[in-house]
């Protein structure tokens, strides 16, 4: 009978392949080997044993057929749901932000197009049509992000960047901001272009090349040609002959330099005119930049313009955090985040307002209150990031 054992398992490798998740197929095939070997062991009847042999590898295929479930994504502003295969565009006065239950947030600026290919747990698949979008993506470890611009893949991990498509020139734009994208297709290197943050290229349909930056000076990746570079006689986008607006010094990385930009143009103009995608990204600068009263006068201009809307219901959070990181004061940003995590609305950063919510109150000395959200995360995210944390707090 062992040699029948050994049979049936050779069958379920020979049935379901090893693939790319391998060692999970391995770990479950060997538990049906040892579920059979327990079933010969205890001299169950041979027709038991072949029948819910047959069952478990019949489960087992069917398991690995199942479809990856979607990811949950809304248009920001709105409770409309975005489905697989949807069209995105953006109307031509202002920006149209895409947020997942993963805390990624994809915006296109205003006139952009773009298409969701896919978007399951496991892996999300966005496509530029025209225009420009900006990209936060979350890293977790269990979702494969990529982006689609052309004849070109961008492969993403955690970052930030913006990427630029015009489809009359079939040209496209990547300026990295934070992280690194591993970029494929037409005729990069087999093995992949790396963007790191601060570096920004062009890829067109017939070349690609670095963009030359007037702040930083990036070095040519020895995978790159020079014969190549050499023969590119100006970048994608003409050189700004003026001084840089704070948007295009926040798309190079340079916070600092972006917020005095602000500054100069009137913050005060600013926050009384931008939409609320934008606002919310100069927000974002300020708190880059170290900035805390900037930071937190744009979110508390963002939450009084733009009140009822996803943008506005994240203003909590967001002050919360820069209380916390900023000014270094948790017993402030204690009712900051209590508001944020008891609003029964969308809430895209609960999972990390609970977590900085939890460390505030454990900062502050507030043992109860520590223990309270402790448990109420690790019910709620019992293998989050902040799970070893609500876990040390609880065993005190």
């Amino acid at each position: 009978m062992n040699e029948a054992v050994a049979a049936l398992s050779r069958e379920v490798a020979s049935a379901v392949g090893e693939g790319p998740d391998s060692q999970r197929r391995k770990q479950l095939r060997d538990r049906i080997v040892r579920q059979a070997q327990t079933a010969v062991h205890r001299r169950v009847a041979p027709a038991v044993f072949w029948a819910g042999a047959i069952l478990a590898v019949a489960s087992f295929a069917l398991f690995l057929r199942l479809p990856a479930p979607l990811i949950r994504c809304w248009v920001e502003g709105t409770d409309l749901p975005v489905a697989e295969k949807a069209e995105l565009e953006a109307p031509v006065s202002a920006a149209l932000t895409v947020h997942f239950e993963d805390e990624t947030r994809v915006t296109l600026d205003p006139g952009s197009r773009g298409v969701v290919d896919r978007a399951s747990r496991n892996g999300v698949h966005i496509s530029l049509r025209d225009g420009t979008l900006e990209a936060a993506v979350v890293h977790t470890g269990r979702i494969d992000w990529t982006f689609a611009v052309g004849a070109y893949e961008l492969h993403v991990t955690g970052t930030r960047f913006l990427l630029a498509w015009n489809e009359v020139t079939n040209a496209a734009q990547l300026t990295m901001q934070d992280g690194a994208i591993v970029v494929s297709g037409a005729l990069l290197p087999a093995e992949g272009l790396v963007v790191h943050s601060g570096q920004a290229v062009s890829l067109g349909r017939n070349d690609w090349h670095w963009i030359e930056r007037t702040d930083a000076v990036v070095d040519m990746p020895a995978a790159a040609s020079p014969a190549r570079h050499e023969s590119v006689s100006r970048p994608l986008v003409p050189p700004v002959t003026g001084p840089p607006d704070w948007q295009a010094l926040a798309a190079r990385g340079d916070y600092q330099k972006a917020i005095m930009a602000a500054r100069r143009h009137g913050i005060d103009v600013l926050e009384k005119t931008l939409d609320a995608a934008t606002l919310s990204r100069l927000a974002d600068v300020a708190r880059f930049a170290r900035e805390a009263d900037d930071a937190e006068r744009l979110l508390q201009a963002l939450a009084r313009r733009f009140g009822g809307t996803d943008a506005a219901r994240e203003v909590p959070f967001q002050l919360g955090r820069v209380v916390m990181d900023l000014k270094h004061d948790p017993s402030a940003a204690i009712p900051l985040l209590e508001t944020y995590v008891r609003d029964p609305g969308p809430a895209q950063f609960r999972e990390e307002a609970l977590g900085r919510l939890m460390g505030a109150y454990a900062d502050t000395f507030d043992v109860p209150q520590a223990e309270r959200v402790a448990r109420e995360y690790v019910r709620r995210y019992p293998r989050g990031s902040y799970a070893a944390v609500a876990g040390k707090i609880l065993a005190r």
